[in-house]
């Protein structure tokens, strides 16, 4: 995993960290509730090193991703949020837009700004739901579908460019360890 840990974080070498030109070992980061409530010593962010804490590492990713992505997207009239909108509706042909939030990661004020605008590309069409006129369901259109599977090749290869050298196991490893904590986050009461 250490390929993966240096494509990832730039400077990590097992165990060790290396902070402007200092190197120092990296602190060991207690995972337990018990050792904030316990009196237990709760390290600082300078203990543990921005590139040790993973909330920090997954924005970097995220961030470097979307910086990426979008001169390509503008040379195609889309935004970030129109395009993890026709991705997720590539696989899911409708869904509600709440569902459609959380799985395009936007706010729903802005997704639905988004969706108007789309909808006025004809990209995707909101629907009364058939079994309950109640909910709106958002659906992608022909023209939709058309303009993600004219993109999709270009993010493709920006995906096997991020994920360089990792193999399959380490690839598979990896995904179980981030599903394990999107189900941690699920569970908090915030």
């Amino acid at each position: 995993m250490i390929a993966a840990q240096n494509y990832l974080t730039g400077t990590f070498f097992g165990g060790i960290m290396a902070t402007k030109g200092k190197t120092k070992k990296a602190a060991k980061v207690t995972t337990s509730k018990a050792a904030s409530n316990n009196g237990a010593h709760l390290p600082s962010l300078g203990e543990i090193g921005l590139d040790q804490f993973t909330p920090y590492i997954f924005n970097r990713i995220a961030a470097r991703w979307n910086a990426d992505l979008i001169p390509l997207l503008r040379e195609k009239d889309l935004t970030t949020v129109h395009m993890r909108t026709l991705a997720v509706l590539s696989v899911n042909d409708y869904i509600s837009v709440n569902e459609l939030s959380v799985l395009t990661v936007t706010e729903q004020s802005t997704l639905s700004r988004s969706l108007d605008s789309m909808e006025k590309m004809g990209l995707v069409e909101r629907r009364n739901r058939e079994s309950d006129a109640r909910f709106i369901e958002i659906h992608i259109t022909q023209r939709g579908r058309d303009r993600f599977n004219q993109f999709w090749p270009l993010m493709y290869d920006r995906y096997q460019k991020m994920l360089g050298d990792i193999d399959g196991a380490e690839l598979e490893q990896f995904l179980s360890t981030l599903r394990k904590i999107l189900s941690n986050i699920k569970k908090q009461p915030y």
